[in-house]
């Protein structure tokens, strides 16, 4: 009986430490995920804490929904941080990629590294569009 219970011992006190090192990378994952919540719930009343917070999280940006991406979407477009854009941006669903807004803004960034034709292209697909971004869009190939 001693046997087994000093087996049953080690078998614990490895599922301990296992338990332990997944709970460490479980606790970093969801600390992650949680400030870059409060830094977009922050965006709302301009908290000065707001953008150090989106940024700590941002490794947990593929796991948020789409209305908070595109707060973290719209957050770095304020700091102009077309990095943290793009970061958003890509982990948009289909149907909210495709919205103005984000056709333009991402068109924007294209321009902003040196990719013109596929920014022109962007900017074109939305210059017949009867709202802002059309607007702007057509006011872009003007420009460019």
């Amino acid at each position: 009986m001693s046997k087994l219970s000093i087996n049953l011992g080690e078998i614990v006190g490895e599922h301990t430490d296992y338990s332990k090192r997944m709970k460490k990378n479980l606790v970093a994952n969801k600390r992650s995920y949680l400030r870059l919540q409060l830094g977009t719930a922050f965006f709302g009343i301009t908290h000065t804490k707001a953008w150090n917070l989106l940024i700590q999280g941002l490794d947990s940006v593929a796991q948020h929904p789409s209305g908070t991406l595109e707060i973290v979407a719209r957050m770095a477009l304020r700091k102009a941080d077309f990095k943290v854009f793009h970061q958003a941006y890509l982990n948009f669903p289909g149907e909210t990629k495709k919205k103005d807004n984000w056709k333009y803004w991402e068109a924007v960034r294209l321009y902003k590294q040196g990719q013109f034709s596929k920014a022109k292209k962007q900017f074109y697909s939305l210059r017949d569009k009867q709202n802002f971004y059309g607007y702007l869009a057509s006011a872009q190939g003007k420009k460019r």
